[in-house]
């Protein structure tokens, strides 16, 4: 029965590592999240994990993918669609959209929101 035990703690342990190699392999382990809808596909896949880099505001573009927090208890992964300066204050914000959804997102995105902008996913 040890021997057993022992076996399947050691083949735990190999899996372990190979899951982190393969990470590793990916540059994840900070910045990293998990895509918990379809709402980018086909770019990004429902369950890819998604790495990010941090950025300043004024160095994302139309196009760029930032993952920001929607509430204290989720992120969301989608498409700057547009950007928004206020004349007055000179404050910007970004309006977002899922590749799969068609429709821009209700809430505009304030840069104390935002993680950072997407660099790869597996």
């Amino acid at each position: 029965m040890k021997k057993i035990k022992s076996l399947s703690f050691l083949l735990l342990i190999i899996s372990l590592v190979g899951i982190l190699t393969a990470c590793n392999g990916m540059g994840l382990g900070k910045n990293v999240v998990k895509m918990q809808s379809g709402s980018m596909e086909p770019t990004i896949p429902l369950g890819a994990l998604v790495k990010y880099e941090e950025v300043e505001p004024d160095e994302l573009k139309v196009g760029d993918i930032i993952v920001y927090e929607f509430d204290e208890d989720m992120v969301v992964i989608h498409r700057i669609a547009e950007i928004i300066r206020d004349e007055d204050n000179g404050e910007i914000s970004f309006i977002t959209k899922g590749d799969a959804t068609g429709v821009c997102d209700e809430e505009p995105v304030y840069p104390s929101r935002i993680l950072g902008r997407v660099t790869k996913w597996k």
